[in-house]
């Protein structure tokens, strides 16, 4: 009697374990959360898109600007592919796809891309640290702002012992006004009178 209870108990976990083991084989396609939709591609270059699937699986990426390219990801899933862009406009689409899934970015801006780094100057919102350290004319910045074509992804503070292979899946902000308080000044002021004097 003892014996059936042992092997009663065995078999459940022999069972929990094949089955976790199968699931494990079969990620899906993921990107990696810098993709998104809002986002904006520096134009006319051969753009990185990379992210995880399924082992030795055919992933295509495509813009709705007529490109596209396929990469096969490795025994890992891990995949990393390079797609043309055009000139600078939008907003577009990208499809990254598989024989079995796919995913869309919608609201996808083609132009220049700034990657802004730095201490508490560059972190400063464009209200700046209140009560005691407005930005000047912050208000006035704010209710006229109308920049749709201005995007921003903030990559959260963290602290680790090593490199990380993909940020916190923040999401690229489109930047509608009750937004725009909370951008980085030095980041927003410049892009704003860049593009004002780029399309007179």
């Amino acid at each position: 009697m003892k014996k059936l209870v042992a092997l009663s108990l065995v078999i459940p976990f022999f069972a929990i374990l094949f089955l976790s083991c199968q699931e494990s084989e079969r990620k899906g396609l993921s990107l990696n959360p810098l993709f998104s939709d809002h986002m904006v591609l520096q134009q006319q270059e051969k753009v990185a898109f990379w992210g995880t699937g399924n082992p030795n699986e055919n992933i295509t990426v495509s813009g709705s600007w007529g490109k596209e390219t396929t990469t096969t990801s490795d025994t890992e899933g891990n995949w990393n592919v390079r797609l043309q862009t055009p000139e600078a406009g939008g907003p577009f689409e990208v499809t990254i796809g598989t024989a079995n899934e796919s995913k869309v970015l919608k609201d996808v801006l083609v132009g220049e891309v700034w990657l802004a780094s730095g201490q508490s100057n560059m972190e400063m919102p464009l209200e700046g640290f209140l009560p005691n350290e407005p930005v000047n004319n912050y208000k006035q910045e704010v209710a006229s702002a109308n920049h749709p074509n201005i995007r921003y992804f903030d990559v959260t503070r963290a602290i680790a012992p090593s490199p990380k292979k993909k940020p916190p899946d923040n999401g690229t902000l489109p930047h509608p006004k009750p937004q725009v308080s909370s951008v980085p000044q030095l980041i927003f002021l410049p892009e704003k009178y860049i593009k004002n004097w780029a399309f007179r």
